[in-house]
Parts: C-alpha cells; structure tokens; sequence
C-alpha cells in the first residue's frame, strides 16, 4: 500500500496596483511553493462617472457672466426639490444594465469590460477546508491581504473549499453550523468564493476570485448648500414608501458559508456619521458616503425610493449645532433595480431652506467670503442674525467684485451665483424690493453688549413654521456700510447717540455706469429712546466702492 504523506498547500495573497497576474516562488522544506494573485471580480461592469448635475453646477459656474438681469429671468438646469426644512438637488448614477432614461437626474455610466481587482493590503479573508465525502472541517483559517498563509492538508484527498470576507481588515467567523449570522453582516460588502481542490504531494496553488454577495447602494450626503459639517450623531438610512410606510431597502440575512445562501432575513442597521466616509478631504464633513450592501434585490419603482435622515446635525461655521427633525424623507428621482454584484449612487444636495416675503424667497442671513487658506466653499450665508456689528472683512462688499474689498469691477458678475450649488442664488433686484413691502416692525435688542436694529417681516400666515431655525422671518440689520474713502465703517446701528443716522444698506442687482442699485432704510434716534424709521428706498446713486452687505435671494426654478 502507498503511504499518503502530508504535503503542503499554500494559500497565499499578494495585493498589487494591477489587474495582471503574478507569481512568486517560495523555498519550503523539499517543496518549491507558488503564490498565486486573489482578486475581486468587479462589480458588474460599473464605474463610477462624474454626475450630470455636477457638471451642470460646475458649467453654471463657468456662466456667470451672462447679464445680472437675464439670470434672474433664467432658471436652473436642474431640479430643486423643495422640502419642508432645506430643499434638495439629487440624482442618481446607475449600473450600465440598468435603464436610467427614466429619470431627467441620473447619470448612465460608461460601459467597461469585467474585470477583477486585487484585493487591498491589510483585509482580511477566511479560509475554510471540508474533507470530502465525511464533511471534517480541517482547516478554518484567517489570511491577511499581502502576507502568506501556509497550512497543511492530506496529500490526493479531495476537499471542497470556501472563502469569505468583508473587505475590512476583520473578518467574522463561523458557528458550529457553519453559518456567519447576520448580525456580523449588516452593511458589509461580503465577498465569495469556492470550490474544490484534492491536492498533489509538493507544491499547490490555488487560486480565489472573490464575488460579491450584496448589491451596493451608496448614499453621498451634501450639506455644501446648508453651510455645514455632518457631525457623527447623525444617522442615516435608504428604503422605499409602500402604502405610506417607509420600508429599508437594506436587508441582510444568515450567510450558509457552504452554499452561499441567506436565510432569516432582517433589515440591516442604519448608518452613522462616524461611520461615513469622507468624500473629499478638501471639504471635510461637508460631503459624507454611507455605503449600504443589500441582498435585497426587489426593484424600487420610480417615485417610491426614499433616504431617511433619521437624525441630521450640522456644525456650523460658528461652531454651533443644527439640528433637523428626525426621520426626514428624501424624495429620490428615478429608479433603482438593486441586482447582486451591482452598484448604484445616490447624491442628496441639501440646500438652505429661504424665506418667503410676497413670493420673494430671501436667503435668511447676509452672504459671507471666507478667504481662509485651502476653503473650498469661499461664499456662504451666516449662521444666524445674532450679531450687531458686522464683519468688515468678510460681510461688506464693493459691487460686483469676486472678493468684498476687490477692485476688478463687473457690471454682470453677481457674487451670490457663486453660493454652491452655483447658479441658484442671485442678488435681488429693484423690483423684489418693492414686492417684499415695508417691514413688519422692527427691533432693538442688546447684542454683546451693543445695541442690534432689526427690520424683520413675518411671512404669509399659512406659511409652515421650520423647526431647525430660532426664527422664521426675513431679517435685515442696521449695520450701516464701509465708506472706502474714510476706510471705516460707517452709520452703523449698534450705540447710535441722539440725532444719530444708522442705515440698512443692501445692494441690488441693477448698475448704471459707476454707481450701482441698493436698497436703503434710515434710523434716526429722535430723543432718547425714541427712533424714527424710515422706509426700504431704492436708488441707483449707490457708489459701487462704498462696501456694503450682499442679502440673496433664490432663483425662479
């Protein structure tokens, strides 16, 4: 009788930056090993293209030099989704199997051929060997992406074998019954494989081509538009509406490691913010992915499919929280068929929410330049009205200029296009002026110790109250204006002594020559304690040089 000796059967991973194969010869022993490459078969034929409505923002960019005017009357190349508390620009870019015609904001991506990639240094996978035909587990083992792995099996017997990651650098492992349960599964891109192998003495490859088990749904969270960085407490979820209900279209279920198979399926955690990844280091929070894996392969019609924030709080630039109310609905344009192996884009741009005065829609607070080094979004709106001085630097402008203190005159640029996303708010006109009336009333109250003038209208009396702000009414302050040939800020409302101007002065989007539109309101302390207002005038004798705030409002859609 021959004898069956022990031979060695090695494993063995090796990631590189190229989808070529690779072997490399090892001494063991007597035996001469060879290493053969472990990919991960690419996701069905899908890459990833830039948006089409990031294309439109960013050539909306390109176009600001159409006439102030004639972008009032243009209106926006994409869809802005109004929602009770921001509104939203989405869309969605699809696997090339998919059809996405039907949908006017999605993005069909380049059809490229199967491939598989290597696997990334540092993951980890499971190596499991069953003897055939008594079904031993012999071998249940964790390899790591770039290091080796050597075990030893019985030389001319047959064993069915299979792998299993979540392309982290943990990997779970089985129960008694060879089942991974699904608790360790949720949202984990989960990555298969299998076969059989009945090993030679000496030497032994084997070869592993990862799959993927889950459809990938990824979920980009843009609060570029709201002026603030997701914190970690946020939480977020995808799924559909059906009969009024929002069901999770993320489900996970039992892994039969032998088989491949989910059984006791369950819906998969939700995401939070710490656990988001960042999209683009040079905007921090501003931008996070949560990645969700599903085995739930149900299509999801048009019109049904929903991302929840089931909590939303944004640091401001003020470093002050906002917080937006739970479960928010995301109503997502399109359709998504969510096949195994597939991969889909979900980008929900959240954008400020405006008030609405006699159907002029206002930004809440005055425009912002932000000249820090490395900022991406240099335009912004302020955080809140809760202040009585202004800032010289940042808040007042000369007319028509990219910068507040820049001397390149353009009789069309408007720095309020340049709020992202671009081309969506404007400065005002003469005619928004007169529809937005004479103030409600306005206020005095004692700001850091100076004394704050407010103008504040109050909108319609059936217009819904939004929670995430302290107020919501249309707020212009008496903060007066930088006068560039004193080079001093001047008739401002903090302090004003009796027989003191203070003046709200904003500018309007019509120039004539070297002056320029604005909107202008005098105070006047009579006596003590007794002021005299004056109407919101407009004029066009305005000194462009003469800085003063920016107040935008938003774009017919």
């Amino acid at each position: 009788m021959i004898n069956i000796r022990l031979s060695t059967l090695l494993f063995g991973l090796i990631a590189l930056q190229s989808c070529s194969k690779s072997n490399v010869s090892e001494s063991n022993g007597d035996s001469n090993i060879n290493i053969s490459l472990i990919n991960i078969e690419d996701e069905a034929s899908f890459e990833v293209n830039p948006s089409n409505v990031e294309d439109q923002i960013s050539r909306s960019s390109s176009n600001r030099s159409r006439s102030a005017t004639s972008q009032m009357s243009h209106s926006n190349q994409f869809k802005i989704v109004e929602l009770p508390e921001f509104d939203m620009i989405d869309d969605i870019q699809f696997p090339v199997s998919v059809d996405s015609t039907n949908s006017a904001n999605s993005t069909k991506a380049r059809t490229v051929n199967r491939a598989s990639t290597p696997m990334s240094n540092g993951i980890q996978y499971r190596i499991l060997m069953y003897e055939t035909p008594t079904g031993i587990l012999v071998a249940n083992r964790v390899a790591t992406a770039g290091s080796a792995l050597n075990f030893q099996v019985n030389a001319g017997r047959t064993y069915n074998w299979y792998a299993v990651s979540i392309n982290e650098t943990t990997v779970p492992d089985i129960n008694s019954s060879g089942i991974i349960p699904s608790s360790l599964l949720g949202n984990k891109d989960i990555l298969y494989s299998s076969g059989q192998i009945t090993p030679n003495f000496g030497n032994n490859t084997l070869t592993v081509a990862f799959r993927r088990l889950t459809s990938r749904i990824e979920v980009d969270l843009n609060t570029r538009g709201i002026f603030g960085q997701i914190q970690n407490s946020s939480e977020i979820d995808i799924g559909s509406v059906a009969s009024g209900s929002f069901v999770k279209l993320n489900r996970i279920g039992d892994l039969n490691i032998q088989n491949a198979t989910f059984t006791n399926l369950v819906d998969a955690p939700q995401i939070n913010g710490g656990s988001m990844a960042v999209v683009d280091a040079s905007l921090g929070n501003a931008v996070k992915k949560a990645s969700f894996h599903t085995i739930n392969t149900a299509n999801v019609p048009a019109g049904s499919l929903r991302v929840r924030l089931n909590t939303l709080n944004i640091t401001l630039d003020n470093t002050n929280t906002r917080t937006f109310t739970a479960n928010t609905l995301l109503s997502i344009t399109g359709s998504i068929n969510p096949a195994i192996g597939s991969r889909h884009v979900i980008t929900a741009r959240l954008i400020e929410s405006p008030v609405t005065i006699n159907g002029v829609r206002w930004a809440r607070t005055n425009l912002l330049y932000n000249s820090d080094e490395g900022v991406v979004d240099r335009y912004r709106f302020r955080p809140n009205n809760e202040y009585a001085i202004g800032d010289v630097a940042r808040e007042f402008w000369n007319k028509g200029t990219t910068t507040p203190a820049g001397t390149t005159f353009s009789a069309t640029y408007d720095p309020c296009n340049s709020v992202y996303p671009n081309n969506v708010w404007s400065t005002p006109t003469n005619a928004n002026r007169v529809s937005t009336g004479a103030p409600t009333r306005n206020l005095r109250t004692t700001i850091g110790g100076n004394t704050r003038v407010m103008a504040q209208w109050d909108p319609a009396a059936n217009t819904p109250n939004n929670p995430a702000y302290p107020r919501n009414t249309f707020e212009l302050l008496y903060i007066g204006y930088y006068d560039n040939g004193q080079r001093v800020l001047v008739q401002q409302g903090h302090n004003q002594p009796v027989g003191g101007l203070a003046v709200a002065e904003y500018w309007q989007v019509e120039n004539t020559g070297s002056t320029s539109s604005r909107a202008r309101s005098e105070i006047t302390q009579v006596t003590a304690g007794n002021y005299s207002y004056g109407a919101f005038n407009g004029a066009t004798d305005g000194n462009r040089l003469d800085r003063k705030p920016y107040r935008c409002v938003r774009r017919p859609t």
